[in-house]
């Protein structure tokens, strides 16, 4: 017998046909977000749903030991990509500084931990180039990356 679905709790199809699809600029990455943030715009109610979970199959999340660069590369790119859509000023400016931060700062945290530098650099320089092409709001590096 199938679950009961709580009418509150489903993607309704006037969403997808009002908002549209994944916007597909973001390719990994932040396309949930920005989907969320594009219905909640358009009046739609957006929830949290604590148990839900996605299992990809045969792929690394970011932080794992064998994450492929170009996960670290759209996370930084996509992150701008968002930022281009939807922040104000302030965010732009906070979004910025708070990245500064944080890559400055993983850098020694993760070589104190063991991690081999030429990895943590590599990893740092995908984040760092993903953010630049972003700020360009330029296509992907699919060859760069592997991908293609």
């Amino acid at each position: 017998r199938p679950p009961t679905l709580d009418p509150r709790r489903v993607l309704r199809a006037d969403a997808l046909r009002r908002i549209g699809f994944f916007d597909e600029r973001f390719f990994a990455y932040h396309e949930d977000v920005d989907w969320c943030t594009r219905a909640r715009e358009d009046g739609f109610r957006v929830t949290y749903a604590p148990d839900a979970m996605v299992l990809h199959r045969h792929a690394p999340g970011v932080g794992t030991p064998r994450a492929h660069p170009h996960l670290y590369y759209f996370y930084g790119r996509n992150a701008i990509l968002y930022a281009r859509k939807h922040a104000t000023p302030a965010q732009w400016a906070k979004l910025l500084l708070l990245s500064a931060v944080w890559l400055l700062g993983s850098i020694p945290r993760r070589m104190l931990r063991g991690e081999p530098p030429g990895v943590v650099l590599r990893t740092a320089g995908f984040i760092l180039l993903g953010m630049v092409d972003g700020l360009r709001n330029s296509e992907p590096r699919l060859r760069l990356l592997g991908l293609r």
